[in-house]
């Protein structure tokens, strides 16, 4: 009569192949959690730069608007005597590239004059030190005193470029760009390139 059962070659073959089997389970799961990561870091960054980029280019699009353009149109004022006029300026902020700085104002209160208080006027963003910057009381491209828009400690952003695409009577074209990585994921990037219209120029 034979006795049935396992060998001990067969269960060691068989812990062999369960081994096996486990650990490409767990290099497999590792490497899917670590796809997860990147990805959920790469949206992450991108959600923020793309929110950064649609503040900028509001705020941009309304530069060199004049609450009395139309009264001075009327009377015969040229567009060149409006407080407000030119629209826009471009600059270099800290030794980056032309554009790296943009400055410019429009009329939020509608009266036709340039004031600080008690909203400033006076608006702008540069690039400094690895953060978007936003201006504060008239700073000019290279003095101090502008206030962090993006978190340095978060993200450090590489570009910070505007630049004309096309100038004319009717208004300005601009490009907007950035790109930026995450602090803690030197690796993970972001850009933007988005257009904007100055229709006030």
């Amino acid at each position: 009569m034979l006795s049935r059962g396992y060998t001990l070659t067969g269960l060691l073959m068989s812990m062999g192949i369960g081994v096996s089997l486990l650990a490409a389970g767990a290099t497999f799961a590792m490497n899917l959690s670590q796809q997860q990561l990147v990805i959920s870091q790469k949206l992450e960054l991108q959600n923020h730069v793309k929110r950064t980029g649609l503040l900028i280019m509001n705020e941009l699009s309304r530069a060199g608007y004049d609450g009395m353009a139309g009264i001075r149109f009327i009377s015969g004022i040229p567009r060149d005597a409006s407080p407000f006029y030119p629209a826009f300026e471009l600059g270099v902020s800290g030794g980056y590239s032309q554009g790296s700085c943009v400055v410019f104002h429009y009329d939020k209160n509608h009266n036709g004059t340039i004031e600080k208080e008690p909203l400033s006027e006076y608006l702008g963003f540069r690039l400094k030190d690895g953060a978007i910057e936003s201006r504060m009381d008239a700073k000019d491209c290279d003095q101090p005193g502008w206030q962090d828009l993006t978190d340095p400690t978060y993200i450090k952003v590489d570009t910070f470029r505007i630049s004309p695409v096309n100038i004319s009577g009717s208004g300005a074209l601009l490009s907007v760009e950035i790109s930026a990585t995450l602090v803690r994921a030197p690796s993970v990037s972001a850009k933007l390139h988005w257009p904007v219209t100055v229709r006030n120029f």
